[in-house]
């Protein structure tokens, strides 16, 4: 069981987890988004922006 400060409940938490996804999401949208268009090719693109996205989800468990 993880233990929380004593001023954190636990949607406090899980509100502070869905930032960093909610971040990596805009990002990688309009990065991908602008490098699809330019280049027309979308199935790499997509696929890059999935392990983009999904690396940046885990960023905040490298940093505790």
């Amino acid at each position: 069981m993880v233990r929380l400060p004593n001023c954190w409940t636990a949607a406090t938490c899980v509100a502070l987890l869905l930032l960093p996804m909610l971040f990596a999401a805009a990002c990688s949208s309009v990065v991908f988004g602008i490098l699809s268009d330019r280049t027309h090719r979308r199935k790499p693109i997509v696929i890059g922006a999935g392990i983009f996205s999904s690396v940046l989800r885990r960023a905040p468990f490298f940093f505790e």
